[in-house]
């Protein structure tokens, strides 16, 4: 379903801001000024970018390596494909700190004999929570000592396009405790082998950060199929890609 773009006016420049409904934090593409749509209540979090590295060519190049090195897309399936679009895009993620605590409860039936384990452990980390609501988007992992800068649209190139949040700072919190817990109860399921009772603790140990990240999404065309290719430009690897049911490996 496509959505209606509306048009709000910077706070600080007075520029046109187009955004779609449902989108709550809004990043002015000529100004770099971000704010809430809701304007009578102020943007109070850091905001900070991964300035853009890689051109086109360099995409295509990322692109073109990653296919040789996989068994799963043969050369000659991208000879036979056709690049459909290269898209720049600055994607909004919240850079959540969280330390947590797990306590749980569980039975092991190994070597033969029912035992009861109580356990408890701890995690402490950073979790990037993906900004938008209406679109999928697979997990990124980012080592943060990568060097980040102040939002800065000055750094950016032309072909890019800036994408506002759909979450504010306390669903971002809401899914990155979601996403710990779901890690830890792998940890706990491999632990026991019926578990009886889990309990978690959260301490938010950081300010939330607001932050942009540099991708390319390449569309290619194979046997009438359309597919994705995501290129992380932080660490210039193909993120994620999908592939064509029916390749020709012969």
């Amino acid at each position: 379903m496509v959505r209606l773009l509306k048009v709000l006016k910077c706070s600080y420049c007075g520029a046109p801001i187009k955004y779609q409904m449902g989108e709550m934090i809004l990043t002015c593409p000529y100004c770099g000024y971000t704010s809430l749509v809701d304007q009578s209540k102020a943007f109070q979090f850091e905001h900070y970018m991964f300035v853009p590295t890689v051109n086109e060519d360099e995409a295509k190049g990322i692109i073109e390596r990653w296919i040789e090195d996989s068994y799963l897309l043969p050369t000659k399936v991208f000879r036979k494909a056709r690049l459909l679009s290269m898209r720049h895009k600055m994607l909004p993620f919240w850079e959540i700190w969280l330390k947590t605590t797990c306590s749980f409860k569980g039975l092991n039936y190994r070597l033969g004999e029912e035992k009861t384990i109580e356990e408890n452990f701890s995690w402490s980390g950073f979790v990037l929570v993906y900004g938008r609501k209406a679109e999928d988007f697979p997990p990124v992992h980012i080592e943060l000592e990568e060097s980040k800068d102040v939002f800065d649209v000055t750094k950016l190139p032309k072909d890019i396009s800036i994408f506002n949040a759909e979450l504010d700072e306390e669903e971002a919190v809401q899914r990155a405790k979601e996403t710990v817990e779901k890690r830890l109860m792998e940890r706990v399921r491999d632990a026991v082998d019926e578990v009886i009772d889990v309990r978690y603790g959260h301490e938010i140990v950081s300010p939330s950060v607001y932050v942009h990240i540099p991708f390319w999404v390449a569309e290619y065309e194979y046997k009438g199929g359309v597919y994705q290719i995501i290129i992380n430009e932080v660490d210039k690897e193909v993120l994620t890609a999908e592939y064509p049911e029916d390749i020709d490996f012969l």
